[in-house]
């Protein structure tokens, strides 16, 4: 539910609201500081990067010593920042306007350096600054913690809690978890039990929602249980299987239209998992989920799918990544139970040299809504372009094309941007 906060917000890139062709002299303000600061950093980065070619020793060696050490802690900062064009910045489907986009995203990850235990976090943001005289800006920010205690050599728990937060004028969605797993290995069997908490609290303005699927939402809170039992076949590959259980509670238990709302569900996966030390690993799982609403009116949502995580190392400088997902979302629309959500990404990370990569990613989502004849579609093609200044600056280059199909009227789009970029890491 939390790819619902926004295609808007920017898909992890997040969040953009129409951006005309001028900045109001506040945000210009803000802006050129930022990119003083920036060229500073730049400057002393080139000075660093222009003394001697990187070899791949050094490569190497930069790669391990990469981050900034705090007593026993390694932090990792970076910052981009983004300019460009959308020929459709409103992703509106009657009357398209073109903008600028302008985006400044830290981000701070940091990990324990420590023998036995772990404790490692992230945080990150986009803030997209609009145009035509508005001072309102616009964005996202995530951050995470997460765990990990050695209760023995066969006993690991772990622990994890985020925050999601998607914003724009009047309108704020956030997004709270919580979760932990208890895992117990003995010979090549492993049983793992998990239980987590998430609560959606989604703002009341959903004016600037896009689909269906971001409109018909309310306030709900899952809990959620699952079992996972894994058998090592060899060294590099394991079988493994799952079975969970969820309740939801919206905070409105009766919704517009006079449809409880509230559901539970149970789902099982069985799949194949390969482990690190081959050209390919990650996980691939068959599974079926059901969802049984509260309310006697409404059906049970049930349907098979697909859940995959797949890395395919081809050679020293080619990556291939699949992944695929498959839930059942909630929705206060009048009649439906639900959707069943199946998304698929396919990504290409290929380094060409020292200095230049290139990455391509496609991506297809599928919303389909049971109980009413209401079906969405999205399609994102993605081409990028880096080059390594030096270790700590990178410039960026990034077109995409976005197609949003459904059986609404009137309400399929498409956006064609293009950006440029800098980002600096240390």
């Amino acid at each position: 539910m939390a790819a619902l906060l926004g295609r808007r917000a920017a898909q992890w890139r997040p969040w953009q609201d129409p951006v005309a062709m001028s900045f109001p002299l506040r945000s210009t303000r803000r802006l050129i500081t930022v990119l003083a600061a920036a060229t500073s950093f730049l400057c002393s980065g080139l000075t660093a990067g222009a003394q001697a070619p990187i070899s791949e020793a050094e490569n190497e060696a930069d790669a391990a010593g990469r981050g900034i050490r705090a007593g026993s802690f390694l932090v990792f900062p970076a910052l981009e920042l983004r300019a460009g064009y959308s020929d459709n910045i409103n992703l509106s489907s009657t009357n398209p306007v073109g903008g600028k986009i302008v985006d400044v995203a830290p981000e701070l990850r940091w990990t324990s350096d420590w023998s036995r235990h772990e404790l490692s976090g992230a945080a990150s943001g986009v803030l997209s600054y609009p145009g035509g005289g508005s001072s309102a800006n616009e964005g996202s920010a995530a951050a995470s913690t997460a765990a990990r205690i050695d209760i023995s050599s066969q006993m690991t728990l772990r622990g994890n809690i985020g925050y999601e937060l998607d914003f724009e004028p009047g309108r704020r969605d956030h997004v709270y978890r919580a979760s932990s797993a208890l895992r117990y290995g003995f010979n090549r069997l492993s049983l793992e039990l998990r239980g987590g908490i998430d609560v959606f609290d989604y703002s009341a303005n959903r004016a600037g929602a896009v689909s269906v699927s971001e409109v018909s939402v309310d306030d709900y809170r899952q809990n959620s249980l699952a079992l996972r039992a894994a058998y090592e076949v060899s060294p590099l590959t394991g079988l493994f299987a799952e079975a969970g259980l969820n309740r939801r509670d919206f905070r409105q238990k009766v919704d517009a239209s006079g449809f409880g709302r509230g559901s539970h569900g149970v789902w099982g996966a069985l799949g194949i998992s390969r482990s690190n030390g081959s050209a390919l690993q990650g996980e691939l799982a068959l599974t079926y989920r059901v969802q049984r609403p509260d309310d006697a009116r409404l059906a049970q949502v049930a349907g098979l799918g697909v859940d995959a995580l797949l890395t395919w190392q081809a050679s020293a400088l080619t990556r291939l990544t699949l992944a695929a997902a498959t839930d059942i979302g909630e929705t206060t629309l009048a009649g439906a139970s639900g959707y069943r959500r199946q998304t698929a990404s396919i990504a290409l990370d290929h380094s060409l040299g020292r200095r230049a990569a290139i990455n391509g990613k496609l991506s297809y989502e599928r919303n389909d809504f049971d109980g009413v004849a209401i079906e969405e579609q999205t399609l994102e093609a993605a081409l990028g372009v880096e080059y390594f200044v030096s270790r700590a600056a990178v410039l960026t280059a990034d077109f995409s094309h976005l197609r949003f199909d459904t059986t609404q009227p009137n309400a399929d789009y498409r956006e064609n941007r293009f950006t440029l970029g800098l980002r600096l890491e240390r």
